[in-house]
């Protein structure tokens, strides 16, 4: 039970963190820190999209069809 509650909710924070980084990087273009604007975004970029979301209920990693028999 509490590993659905978790998978839900890493997504979430996943989300919420690139939003963060998204409004640092534009406070921090407005005050002319480009340098420091360039170093979020591509802390962004790397970051953003390592682990696309899936389905709750879909294992992690290749689907295994079958099994060898031997």
């Amino acid at each position: 039970m509490a590993s659905r509650r978790y998978s839900i909710l890493v997504p979430l924070a996943a989300v919420g963190l690139a939003l963060i980084m998204t409004d640092a990087m534009i406070v921090r273009i407005r005050r002319g820190e480009t340098k420091a604007a360039l170093g979020d975004e591509a802390y962004l970029a790397t970051h953003g999209d390592l682990n696309p979301p899936r389905p709750v209920d879909t294992p992690p990693g290749p689907a295994r069809t079958s099994q060898p028999s031997g």
